[in-house]
């Protein structure tokens, strides 16, 4: 085994429950322990946030250590669907207006 798949075993045995919203690798990356030794090591899924990928604590956002893992996970989704939703290969995200017809959010 390599150091980063010991880490990633370590992690998933720790906060991983397959009952709970998101997988494996979300449910790791919004682990509320910062202070853990392996925590700047934990895996990521591939499009986490530049706030996640730095895995400086100080760069997490106000009370993010104090969210629900199933909030966290959910945060975290819409944040890489955000994301993804404006980059410059697929544009603004559509939004239903209260008509139906879809407006167009930068």
């Amino acid at each position: 085994m390599t150091r980063g798949q010991t880490i990633a075993a370590y992690c998933r045995g720790c906060i991983a429950d397959p009952a709970a919203p998101g997988t494996w690798r979300e449910q790791v990356a919004v682990c509320s322990a910062p202070s853990c030794e392996l925590w700047k090591w934990r895996p990521l899924p591939a499009h986490a946030p530049a706030w996640l990928r730095s895995r400086d604590p100080a760069d997490l956002p106000a009370g993010w250590a104090r969210l629900h893992q199933e909030v966290a996970v959910r945060g975290l989704r819409a944040k890489i669907a955000g994301k993804a939703a404006n980059t410059p290969e697929t544009g603004p995200s559509p939004t239903p207006s209260a008509a139906g017809n879809a407006e167009v959010r930068p």
